[in-house]
C-alpha cells in the first residue's frame, strides 16, 4: 500500500459534511477539543474493508475495532490534530488468497498523537502477528520509529522508509511488514474522526431544509481523464430525521490538495445516520455523532461507505491528468462515532 493513500481521511475532510438534531444546532458553538470514540457492534459483521488494486491484483483488507472501548481520544479542531488513547484497539486481515501478510491485532500502549502530516509525533503500540509480538515506539530524534521483535534489539526507520516496508514486493521480514501495516491503518483510522467531524459541521447548512448542499469539487487542469467531467460535484442532502440522516454522494469529485501530490477523484456514496446532539446552557454543541448518544449508548446508524472508490491522479506529459494504474481504491462498510466535551 502506498504512502499517499493514508491522505483519504484528510481529503474527505476536505470535501465536506455535518449535523445535529434541532434546528438550534445552526445557532450553536463548537467546542474546539472533544473526546472522540469510533466503535463496531460485537455482532455485527459490518467492518470497514479497503480493496487496493496493486499490479493488476486486488486486494481486501478489512478492518475491525476490536478492543473493548473501539478507537478513542482527543480531536482538535483547529489543528486537526487527533491523539489515539492507550487500550484504543484495532484487527486487520486480508481477504486475497495469498495475503501479502497474515492477520495482526495493534493495541496502544502509550498515547499516540498525530501530527498535520498524519505521521505521529509521541506514542507506542504494540501488534499481535502471529507468534511474533512487535512493539512500536515513536522516536522524534530520528523522524520516525524503532521496532523490537519479541523484546529484541531494536531496529529503527525514518516515517518515509518505514511506511515503504509495507508494499508490493517488499523484502522486509514480514514482522516488519505487519509493523508498517499498523502504522497505516491506525492512521486510516483516527483519520476517520476528522471525516466524520467534518460532516457534521458541514450538515448544518440542510438540516431541516429540502435543499440540498452542492458544491462543486476541484476543476482538472487541461484535460481530465477519459470519460471524467472537468468539473464534477459532492452533494449533500438531509434525508428528514435523525436517524435516517444524511446522504453525501461524490460525482467525478476531484479534491486539489494545494501543495500536495495527493489528489483524488471520488465517485460513490457515504450514509451518515443516527444522528444525535445536544448542548448546554450556553448553545454550546457537548455531544454530536452518528450512531450513538452522550451517555455512551449505541442507536441504529453510524457512518457507512457504500462502496466509495478513489483513484489517484497524475498530470501526463500533455498538460492534462490520467489515472495511476496502480492506486486504485474502493472503500466500504462503517462504525458509529461520537465526540462528547473532553
Amino acid at each position: 500500500m502506498r504512502y499517499r493513500i493514508i491522505l483519504l481521511a484528510t481529503t474527505l475532510a476536505a470535501c465536506g459534511g455535518g449535523g445535529g438534531e434541532d434546528p438550534i444546532i445552526r445557532d450553536s458553538t463548537f467546542l474546539p477539543v472533544y473526546r472522540y470514540q469510533i466503535e463496531q457492534d460485537r455482532d455485527s459483521e459490518d467492518q470497514l474493508e479497503l480493496s487496493v488494486q496493486w499490479d493488476g491484483i486486488r486486494y481486501v483488507f478489512s478492518v475491525r475495532f476490536s478492543g473493548s472501548y473501539g478507537l478513542r481520544g482527543l480531536y482538535d479542531r483547529s489543528s486537526g490534530v487527533t491523539s489515539i488513547a492507550p487500550d484504543s484497539e484495532l484487527t486487520v486481515e486480508t481477504g486475497h488468497a495469498t495475503p501479502l501478510i497474515g492477520a495482526f491485532r495493534a493495541v496502544v500502549i502509550e498515547e499516540i498523537a498525530t501530527m498535520s502530516t498524519g505521521e505521529f509525533s509521541a506514542g507506542a503500540w504494540m501488534i499481535v502477528a502471529g507468534n511474533d509480538t512487535v512493539r512500536i515506539d515513536v522516536a522524534p530524534g530520528i523522524g520516525g520509529v524503532a521496532l523490537s521483535l519479541n523484546g529484541g534489539t531494536a531496529v529503527s526507520f525514518e516515517w518515509p522508509n518505514f511506511a515503504e516496508l509495507f508494499a508490493p514486493g517488499s523484502a522486509a521480514p514480514t514482522w516488519q511488514q505487519a509493523a508498517s501495516a499498523s502504522f497505516r491503518f491506525l492512521r486510516i483510522a483516527a483519520l476517520q474522526a476528522r471525516t466524520a467531524f467534518g460532516a457534521l459541521v458541514d450538515a448544518t447548512r440542510v438540516s431541516f431544509t429540502n435543499t440540498p448542499d452542492v458544491r462543486s469539487c476541484s476543476m482538472f487542469p487541461g484535460t481530465p481523464p477519459p470519460g471524467v467531467l472537468n468539473t464534477g460535484e459532492r452533494v449533500l442532502t438531509w434525508l428528514g430525521s435523525a436517524d435516517l440522516g444524511f446522504d453525501l454522494r461524490f460525482t467525478d469529485c476531484w479534491v486539489d490538495l494545494a501543495g500536495e501530490d495527493q489528489d483524488y477523484l471520488y465517485h460513490g456514496e457515504i450514509a451518515l445516520t443516527g444522528w444525535r446532539s445536544s448542548g448546554d446552557g450556553s448553545n454550546r454543541l457537548i455531544f454530536v455523532g452518528f450512531g450513538g448518544d452522550e451517555f455512551g449508548n449505541r442507536v441504529p446508524g453510524g457512518v457507512s461507505y457504500l462502496d466509495l472508490d478513489f483513484a489517484h491522479t497524475v498530470p501526463n506529459s500533455a498538460g492534462g491528468s490520467d489515472f495511476d494504474p496502480e492506486a486504485d481504491y474502493t472503500l466500504s462498510g462503517g462504525f458509529a462515532i461520537g465526540f462528547v466535551q473532553p
